[in-house]
């Protein structure tokens, strides 16, 4: 194997560690760092304290009841949350865009 196929292979994989390395960012900020999730949703309790006591109620526990728990421990950071989807959907949009900054809502 000549020198110039050698630097070929590795020019190859450079982008593909970068696009992994980017993936386990989305999946550390998103999917499983449920403590800064967490910690996020109940910042929006205080927030919305006006909506969850009147228009809210339905939300048991806070916005944290948007979410639920995989169980899932991942080796990155924290264990995985998933988004419960329908109710989400219930939310005003204002709240909603306000979760999607913190929290994959996809």
């Amino acid at each position: 194997m000549n020198q110039g196929a050698q630097f070929q292979k590795g020019t190859f994989l450079f982008p593909i560690i970068i696009n992994l390395k980017g993936f386990f960012n989305m999946v550390k900020n998103q999917n499983f760092n449920s403590e800064a999730i967490i910690k996020e949703l109940k910042k929006l309790d205080e927030k919305h304290r006006d909506y969850l006591e009147k228009d809210g109620k339905w939300l048991i526990g806070g916005f944290e009841s948007i979410i639920s728990y995989d169980g899932k421990i991942s080796t990155i950071q924290g264990e995985q949350v998933t988004l419960k989807k329908e109710i989400y959907m219930m939310l005003p949009s204002e709240i909603r865009e306000e979760i999607a900054q913190f929290m994959d809502v996809e």
